[in-house]
């Protein structure tokens, strides 16, 4: 016997489903407005062109992720915490970063306002 594959969309309003459990479910296409998902867990998800607007993900925990060409605009990353990143060709634009601290990174090529930092370095190390 075979599976019917014809999406069925289901549309809940005021629905609470705390505590629900999707396993091999395809939600493509799906939008959630006006949503509370504190505390759920995204595990082994192909999250492919998915859109975060007006999305509070503070104390998010986000490990082995696949960020290449994500675009991030307007967002508060006050206290924002990444290690084991490769972030090779980031871009960084109009961006506060007061306090920001860079430690073990690999900044070979890296520029500040079209200066190598290694050249900013070397010039601050022979002072």
């Amino acid at each position: 016997m075979t599976q019917d594959t014809t999406p069925k969309p289901i549309h809940h309003k005021m629905a609470f489903l705390q505590g629900s459990t999707f396993t091999s479910v395809s939600l493509a296409d799906a939008t959630f407005t006006d949503s509370h998902l504190m505390g759920a867990k995204v595990h082994d998800v192909n999250a492919s062109g998915i859109i975060f607007d007006d999305v509070n993900l503070s104390m998010a925990d986000i490990g082995n992720v696949n960020m290449s060409l994500v675009k991030i605009k307007n967002a508060n990353m006050t206290g924002l915490t990444v290690k084991d990143a490769n972030m090779t060709g980031v871009e960084l634009e109009q961006v506060n970063l007061t306090g920001a601290k860079i430690a073990d990174a690999d900044m070979t090529g890296m520029t500040i306002n079209g200066i190598l930092v290694s050249d900013l370095l070397a010039k601050w190390a022979a002072e």
